[in-house]
């Protein structure tokens, strides 16, 4: 019988995100990790975590505000979910964005990241 996956990796994950700590998020990854993201503009794929930090802080780098409103990170089986609902502020403009990842991982750190994200909605 496999073990469930630590949530804890999942909550650093939300928490250097919601801190804009790129380092951190980017501490969070595997060196070689296997990244799909369907966004509003279409499909991501990156397949190293220096990529990935990349998408993220274009993201959510101008934000001057993250404000947490629901985050999860529960494991399904051997996968991790991670899901985080935010509101945040990019150029003096209020929105709100949800994504929610399925992660596989090895050792202590995400080695898969299948990402859906809903935009950057207007609130």
């Amino acid at each position: 019988m496999s073990s469930q996956p630590d949530v804890t990796l999942g909550n650093r994950f939300i928490d250097a995100l919601v801190a804009k700590d790129f380092d951190a998020l980017q501490a969070c990854l595997h060196a070689e990790v296997a990244f799909r993201a369907l966004t509003p503009p279409g499909v991501r794929e990156a397949a190293s975590a220096t990529e990935v930090r990349a998408y993220f802080q274009r993201w959510f780098g101008d934000c001057t505000e993250i404000v947490p409103i629901r985050v999860e990170s529960i494991p399904i089986g051997e996968r991790l979910h991670i899901a985080y609902r935010l509101d945040v502020v990019e150029e003096g403009k209020a929105y709100t964005v949800e994504q929610q990842a399925y992660c596989t991982l090895k050792g202590e750190a995400i080695a898969g990241l299948d990402l859906l994200c809903s935009g950057f909605e207007t609130r």
